[in-house]
């Protein structure tokens, strides 16, 4: 079975620092899969909107359909990582957390404590970690084994 896991969490329009920490949870989660034997499908919302760049969303894209887009993308996943990071100053990361809970989609969390929304780190999240490393453990221990 393949486990799909949707990466969520603030936008900073930092296309950098988006990027870097979906691109190292991707890259993690896949070796932790490997190395138990598992199957691992990551959805970067980042890679969707516009067209594989970064920038979120593209003038040409109604935010409606990029919202519809990611809540599929969610329904479909087995489980939500996400960066805790500024989720108290992101609606964004809220709303996709909230979705995942109301469809019984178990979310874990890491960078707790980093200027997170405490309902998200205290209420959402099956776990709230401190480090991206000890979630992708979490996972792999909790999901993959």
């Amino acid at each position: 079975m393949k486990l799909t896991i949707f990466l969520a969490g603030a936008y900073k329009a930092d296309e950098n620092i988006d990027a870097e920490w979906r691109d190292k949870a991707t890259l993690l989660l896949k070796q932790a899969a490997d190395n138990v034997g598992a199957d691992v499908n990551v959805i970067n919302p980042l890679l969707y909107y516009p067209d594989g760049n970064v920038n979120f969303p593209d003038v040409s894209d109604s935010h409606r359909q990029a919202k519809s887009f990611y809540t599929r993308k969610i329904r479909s996943s087995d489980l939500v990582l996400v960066n805790l990071e500024d989720t108290a100053e992101s609606v964004g990361s809220g709303q996709e957390v909230q979705f995942a809970v109301d469809h019984g989609i178990p979310v874990i969390g890491f960078n707790a404590g980093a200027n997170s929304y405490r309902w998200i780190e205290e209420v959402d999240c099956e776990v709230a970690k401190t480090t991206l490393i000890k979630a992708v453990d979490y996972i792999r221990d909790y999901y993959m084994i």
